[in-house]
């Protein structure tokens, strides 16, 4: 290591994340103000993630920052950064980041041997039970679905992300985790509890942060069926240990929309994505995205219940306007989604479409228009994390039929959100 990686590497830090912010009392009224609104003077908000030389096995520290966006030009999520004396300052040339990119690239590439290559599309799964619990996780996503099928003992156990600790505040929510876990085994007569399939949407701390802890207590093994995006990279020192643990089983699925089965339908990527042009080069045909969010898979699940009556919940992850922009086989109502889990925390940028390729290129549509035939629309994550969490008019457009991970409809926390799918019946917890 050279003098200067030795001077700096206490100021070492991993750019994690880095969200836009639209402040509450500007209301976006139209798509045209929200894509030409002046760039001068906006500002975003930054997580940075500690890169410590002897870094704990199962946390890890971060700063957090609103910056104005003249300030980090030329910087990237998934970059290597100093910081210090609140300026950042380009670091992917740090010995320390070449090695976790190197760490980084072969635990994905050992997921990637590992891919499925056919994919049994199944039938439908016809279901006499059906439940979702979205855990208060603060500012991140936790979902768990239990899928009692007909004539089946055991109930299936699928989680879509896993987040054990909001980088906002530092608070660890893994007590809410274990609560609801316990309540699904007594309240579900399940033995032992364990994942069936685990569905990461993207790759971003507050969606996979307590993937260390699923696998340190067996509730992910060789038996559980991982969808997981290993082709996009991101050389977070945490996320590398998530993949050095996850590379060691065997079930893996690339969620891209051809390996849709009946059961489980991939909208959104279409095809593999990459972070970088520099990484496409190994894949035919991939989709660039540089914007980790807009990288998200778009998870719609479909059951069929008493009478042949469907049900479906949506995950979007945080899939932002390009992102939606890119589907086009979700009409109408995306898919008819019985139930919608809405994007990106309910930013504003996670509830606007630019146009909807199915009505003519329609232009200027919210969220809430595109999945109105749901019964509600459920919010995950943590008010005032950060300016614009949550939106007022993402607030106002599904208040009607919003339920929040955070708190019940009298504004008191609790610590998960159980949703009865097939009776259409919630209670918060």
């Amino acid at each position: 290591m050279n003098p200067t990686d030795n001077e700096n590497n206490e100021y070492l830090y991993f750019l994690s994340c880095i969200y836009d912010i639209f402040d509450n009392e500007n209301y976006i009224e139209n798509y045209e103000t929200y894509s030409n609104r002046n760039i001068e003077g906006d500002r975003v908000f930054i997580a940075l993630e500690k890169v410590t030389e002897k870094p704990n096995e199962s946390e890890t520290t971060f700063e957090t920052r609103e910056f104005p966006v003249s300030e980090i030009r030329g910087l990237n999520e998934g970059d290597f950064v100093y910081f210090k004396n609140n300026i950042l300052e380009n670091a992917n040339n740090n010995l320390r980041a070449k090695k976790e990119r190197y760490i980084n690239n072969i635990y994905r590439g050992r997921i990637i041997k590992k891919y499925k290559k056919d994919i049994f599309k199944s039938t439908e799964i016809k279901v006499e039970g059906l439940f979702s619990y979205h855990i208060n996780v603060g500012h991140g996503n936790c979902s768990i679905i239990v899928i009692k099928e007909q004539n089946q003992v055991r109930p299936s156990i699928w989680m879509v992300d896993c987040s054990k600790k909001d980088f906002t505040d530092g608070r660890s929510y893994l007590d809410n985790i274990n609560s609801c876990i316990n309540f699904i085994i007594n309240k579900h007569n399940i033995e032992s509890f364990r994942l069936d399939k685990f569905f990461l949407t993207h790759t971003h701390y507050d969606h996979y942060s307590g993937i260390i802890e699923l696998l340190n207590l067996k509730y992910i093994d060789n038996n559980t069926e991982v969808w997981i995006n290993a082709n996009y990279g991101h050389a977070s020192p945490y996320y590398n240990k998530i993949n050095k643990g996850l590379s060691s089983l065997s079930q893996f699925i690339e969620p891209v929309e051809t390996n849709s089965t009946n059961a489980i339908k991939i909208m959104h990527p279409k095809r593999t994505v990459v972070k970088s042009q520099a990484s496409a080069r190994n894949y035919t045909n991939p989709l660039v995205e540089s914007k980790i969010n807009n990288s998200s898979i778009v998870y719609k699940f479909n059951f069929i219940a008493n009478l042949n009556e469907r049900i479906s919940i949506l995950f979007p992850g945080d899939i932002e306007t390009k992102g939606w922009d890119r589907i086009n086989k979700c009409y109408p109502h995306l898919d008819d989604t019985n139930y919608y889990c809405i994007s990106h925390h309910g930013s504003i940028n996670g509830h606007i479409r630019a146009l909807c390729t199915y009505n003519g290129n329609y232009p200027n549509i919210y969220l809430s228009q595109c999945s109105q035939n749901a019964n509600y629309a459920i919010l995950m994550g943590r008010n005032n994390a950060f300016r614009g969490i949550y939106s007022n008019k993402v607030i106002y457009d599904f208040s009607k039929k919003l339920l929040k991970s955070e708190n019940d409809l009298n504004g008191n926390q609790c610590k998960f959100l159980e949703i009865d799918l097939i009776n259409n019946n919630f209670r918060h917890i």
